[in-house]
């Protein structure tokens, strides 16, 4: 998975999201927690080529993938508290389930961008490349993975993010947000 030179994702429209009716925000909690299960629960190998800037749920969708390799000259957050928009269940287990609660803790209630060093010693991404080694790393890597056995990388990665994804799961049905976007 990789996104255009420069910018891997950068989300929904943060500035445009507080204005949302109640319509639009049910749509977009249930889109995202779509998103962000579809994307956990892939049973083959994704690797995240975050050739830049991944905010807020473009940073989530990256932590969907099993690896990632992102370029140096990004800047990353979760930054969804800095400007009001609460989180999908199921986006805030994906940061639960991939970030060391000190990560967590600090991009998501930090709600800042950093950079990609940051994250790499925070433990979200793997490796860190200049911007133009991002892709031709994150292919080599693909390859390395996709030659495993399927059936066993497949039941491995349900096992590791079964609890996970129960929890995503059981959130996402009842997310509050569908109801009431802030109490």
């Amino acid at each position: 998975m990789a996104g255009r030179p420069d910018c891997f994702s950068a989300g929904a429209d943060l500035k445009a999201v507080p204005g949302y009716g109640p319509a639009q925000q049910r749509e977009m909690v249930s889109g995202i927690n779509a998103m962000a299960l579809g994307v956990y629960e892939l049973e083959f190998p994704v690797v995240g080529a975050i050739t830049g800037h991944a905010i807020a749920g473009g940073l989530v969708l990256a932590l969907c993938t099993d690896i990632r390799v992102a370029s140096s000259a990004g800047r990353y957050g979760l930054t969804e508290v800095q400007v009001g928009v609460p989180y999908p269940q199921a986006a805030l287990g994906v940061v639960r389930a991939e970030c060391s609660p000190q990560a967590a803790r600090v991009l998501a209630l930090g709600s800042e961008l950093t950079d990609a060093g940051e994250c790499e010693r925070l433990g979200v991404f793997d490796e860190v490349l200049a911007a133009d080694d991002v892709l031709a790393r994150s292919l080599h890597v693909a390859g390395r993975l996709a030659a495993l056995v399927p059936e066993v990388y497949a039941r491995t990665k349900r096992d590791l993010r079964a609890p996970a994804i129960a929890q995503m799961r059981s959130g996402a049905s009842a997310d509050p947000l569908l109801d009431n976007w802030v109490d």
